[in-house]
């Protein structure tokens, strides 16, 4: 008895994927696109650079005005452009030779 239950029950579950198969375009056809990301665009991190010799001091430019100095491998950040009047930051970079150059 128990033979003929699991040849059924092998039966049953082998069909059933079979039946049920749908096509990508059926099962995705329900989704709408949309946009899950930020809403204000400000906060974006631009450009990150470091040093070749010294990959612990590191520089971060973000969209939002704000270039911001790492000591500390990226544990921590210190904000060194809040003097000065920038809407916006597009890219950074550091001159290898001379770390105080940026």
């Amino acid at each position: 008895m128990s033979y003929a239950l699991a040849s059924l029950f092998a039966v049953f579950v082998m069909s059933v994927p079979l039946a049920a198969q749908a096509t990508t375009e059926q099962v995705l056809e329900p989704f709408q696109w949309r946009n899950i990301g930020p809403a204000n665009m400000g906060g974006r991190i631009v450009d990150i650079e470091s040093f070749d010799t010294d990959f612990t001091t590191v520089y971060m430019a973000t969209a939002s005005g704000g270039v911001w100095k790492s000591e500390s491998a990226g544990s921590g950040w210190d904000p060194i452009f809040d003097d000065y009047s920038a809407a916006s930051i597009g890219d950074i970079a550091v001159f290898q030779p001379n770390p105080d150059i940026v």
